[in-house]
């Protein structure tokens, strides 16, 4: 998606409301994983969405998930 077909997304909604990304690992997963925009930044040489992941082990254990954290974490030893 580029910059502008955000902000053209974006503006059908009101600007006072609180962003939340919700996305999914795996089309069975319902109830997906919420990040909370933090900043927006340059990565490399393109436009990042940088979040908060505040989900806790124990969290995702309640609602079946695995923390992404951990994953990430695992992923990259």
């Amino acid at each position: 998606m580029q910059v502008k077909e955000l902000i053209e997304q974006l503006k059908k909604f009101d600007e006072n409301q609180e962003v939340i990304i919700r996305f999914a690992v795996s089309t069975k997963d319902d109830i997906g994983y919420v990040l909370i925009p933090k900043m927006l930044d340059e990565y490399g040489t393109e436009i990042a969405i940088y979040a908060n992941y505040e989900h806790t082990k124990e969290d995702c254990n309640f609602i079946g998930q695995k923390d992404l954290k951990e994953l990430w974490e695992k992923a990259s030893d």
